[in-house]
């Protein structure tokens, strides 16, 4: 069975020799002695929602009967700025707010050419930029290597950053300002009239390069239907937060020819540090038999829900299941398998995690032990263990199945102030940051109503 470890050693043999160490005070009671073994729920139980994954709420819109706490919406670049240099951000903050009073977050890309709308640009930019028609997607198209229209580009994405840079609400954004849709590719459009060309590397580079520097503390989503775009955004490592990824050709065979494009050998195994979201276009390519494979084996945290080209009551049973198993799949799902107390002059906690996602959580929780007097309810002792959740892998081995649990030691003084006695042992995962008042819910019994979980009883001795 593969193994990980964060601290050298046995279960025991680490723990135990931090009881021979002498600490700069040593308190008069421990803990007992003790293993607590927490029960797993199942895959088959009903589906643990968290923010940061499965379904999200998309475009105002819910398809599978699924709780969303995330949001995602796109909007046109006129929608936002109004005029040169005006901006409108109502409709985000809306959606912001909204995704906060739900617990979770909101996601958002901006496009300036859609298929079937005639200006998706602010008017402005028509009298300041060279541009064509296309006369079989009916809009209006810039050219894509102005200097005018980049330096547009440039000033909107920083007003964008100046306001969302820093706000917990903002989840993630997606780099969407090139290309039908916003989805950087031009598929059934006609050739640019010259002298225009079609986008150049270095104007692909600009447009990303104006996202990275406006959002330095946010996380960037880059869609994927652009080889070069893609690989110049995963090839981006000297940055505070890596650039996630974006496919929406889920449930379809085509998702599959991101495989074949120069930039996968970087975006292949970006999932361990930045997520992939993902979103079907529906219609006759969609297959549901193919979503839950995808999850697996692309390491999707995010799926739209919605764009599946039916109402939910039109898809076969057999259908149905498969998008909600696809759910549950996604993301992460962590659950503590044991935590081996080991008593001393300082008392050792040695904690198996395990995650049966298949990604990580990409942003900072807590996790803290914390003892509760079973007769008064009062909270007499708590600390934060040092484990990172953004570190615990998916637990399968890709040979055996076998589970993979990261195991970390923490060293504790208890409180002398602790009566010896009997008290109820939780664990509970907060937000450091505060903006998520829910605590991350695990894949094990026990949770309380403020979102602790009970280990077990602990107790408490003098030494």
């Amino acid at each position: 069975m593969l193994k990980r470890s964060l601290c050298l050693g046995s279960l025991f043999a680490v723990c135990a020799q931090f009881g021979s160490a002498q600490p700069e005070r040593v308190s008069s009671v421990t803990l007992s002695e003790a293993v607590f073994t927490p029960q797993i729920i199942d895959m088959s139980a009903d589906e643990i929602v968290n923010p940061g994954r499965g379904f999200f709420r998309w475009i105002y819109q819910e398809t599978a009967p699924v709780l969303c706490k995330d949001r995602y919406s796109r909007y046109n670049w006129s929608v936002i700025e109004t005029a040169k240099g005006v901006y409108d951000y109502s409709v985000l903050d809306k959606e912001a707010d909204a995704a906060k009073a739900a617990g979770g977050t909101f996601g958002f890309g901006i496009r300036n050419v859609v298929s079937g709308t005639f200006l998706a640009c602010p008017q402005y930019v028509t009298n300041e930029v060279d541009g064509w028609v296309s006369a079989k997607k009916t809009s209006w198209v810039p050219d894509w290597n102005s200097d005018t229209f980049l330096s547009r580009i440039e000033a909107f994405v920083n007003a964008l950053g100046a306001r969302y840079n820093r706000d917990p609400r903002i989840g993630y954004i997606e780099i969407r300002t090139y290309g039908n849709w916003g989805e950087w590719h031009l598929s059934g459009y006609e050739a640019p009239p010259s002298p225009m060309e079609q986008i150049t590397e270095a104007s692909i580079h600009r447009i990303i390069d104006a996202w990275v520097r406006a959002f330095p503390d946010k996380q960037l989503i880059m869609m994927s239907d652009h080889p070069e775009g893609l690989r110049y955004a995963m090839s981006l490592t000297n940055i505070r937060v890596p650039i996630g990824w974006r496919r929406d050709s889920w449930c379809n065979k085509h998702m599959h020819t991101l495989k074949k494009s120069i930039a996968w050998p970087l975006a292949e195994e970006r999932w361990k540090t930045a997520p992939v979201t993902v979103e079907s276009y529906g219609g006759s390519g969609h297959t549901s038999s193919l979503g839950l494979e995808q999850i697996r084996e692309y390491h999707v945290s995010g799926i739209g829900n919605g764009n599946f080209g039916k109402k939910w009551e039109e898809f076969p049973a057999q259908d149905q299941q498969e998008l909600l198993a696809c759910a549950k799949a996604s993301g992460f799902r962590y659950a503590l398998r044991s935590l081996t107390i080991t008593p001393g002059a300082k008392t050792g906690f040695t904690a198996q995690w395990v995650n049966y996602g298949v990604c990580p959580v990409y942003r900072e929780w807590r996790v803290i032990y914390r003892l509760r007097d079973p007769g008064t309810d009062a909270v007499v002792w708590q600390q934060p263990s040092k484990i990172d959740l953004r570190s615990v892998l998916p637990a399968a081995d890709s040979e055996t199945k076998a589970d993979a649990p990261v195991t970390v030691c923490d060293i504790f003084t208890m409180s002398e102030k602790i009566l010896p006695g009997q008290y109820r042992l939780e664990i509970i995962v907060t937000d450091p940051s505060g903006y998520f008042a829910e605590p991350l819910a695990l894949a094990i019994m026990g949770r309380t109503n403020d979102g602790a979980y009970v280990l077990g009883t602990a107790e408490i001795t003098a030494k």
